[in-house]
């Protein structure tokens, strides 16, 4: 497995000479502070912060992830972080949200992007109040998956996961893709999951 200091290196090296809507280092500036927000949820953790925008801003592939001995959670987790191709940015955040290790990412990610609105706005007005707009909305839906509205949500989107799964619709189109399907075990792993969160949500209520 790799360690911390190669995931570091890893990232630094992937995204040498980008630079972020102000201008600066992109890893220094982005990615290192957000690694350093998540560490206290552990080294996969940390190391997905690190990696969170390599295969979306970078030529790096999942495999590339994989053949540099990151560990699969760690992978996971940029995974459902990262945007497709054509993907609207709600569907990534339900995405998201659907991978509790990819939702603690996305959420620092968020709150680190919130927290530079200040400076960009005083470059483009305009446009942090777009992405003020966008994060703020964002947010709202990644925390409220811990709310009784949030596990009604999950409970729908696991439902709409399992009607689409390719021994029910063998579509490759449709979402989620069949890399989304091999991190659940079976339709049976759908099942238990609806069925978890459904005792949940009548317990609480």
């Amino acid at each position: 497995m790799a360690t911390m200091d190669q995931i570091r290196e890893l990232a630094q090296k992937a995204h040498h000479g980008q630079v972020d809507k102000q201008g600066r280092d992109y890893f220094t500036a982005h990615l290192e502070p957000i690694a350093h927000s998540l560490a206290v949820y552990g080294h996969h953790a940390e190391m997905a912060g690190y990696l969170h925008d390599i295969l979306e801003d970078t030529p790096t592939e999942e495999h590339h992830l994989h053949a540099a001995g990151v560990p699969s959670q760690a992978i996971r987790a940029v995974c459902s972080v990262s945007k497709r191709p054509g993907e609207p940015y709600e569907q990534l955040i339900r995405r998201a949200a659907l991978d509790p290790l990819g939702r603690l990412v996305k959420l620092a990610d968020n709150a680190h992007n919130l927290a530079g609105l200040d400076d960009l706005a005083q470059i483009d007005p305009d446009l942090a109040a777009r992405l003020r707009e966008k994060y703020t909305t964002a947010r709202q839906l990644l925390i409220s998956v811990g709310s009784p509205e949030g596990r009604a949500w999950m409970i729908e989107a696991l439902k709409d996961m399992r009607a689409r799964h390719p021994l029910n619709t063998p579509d490759p189109d449709y979402w989620p893709s069949t890399d989304d399907l091999n991190e659940m075990d079976s339709l049976f792993a759908f099942d238990r999951q609806i069925k978890e969160l459904s005792a949940f949500e009548s317990d609480a209520s």
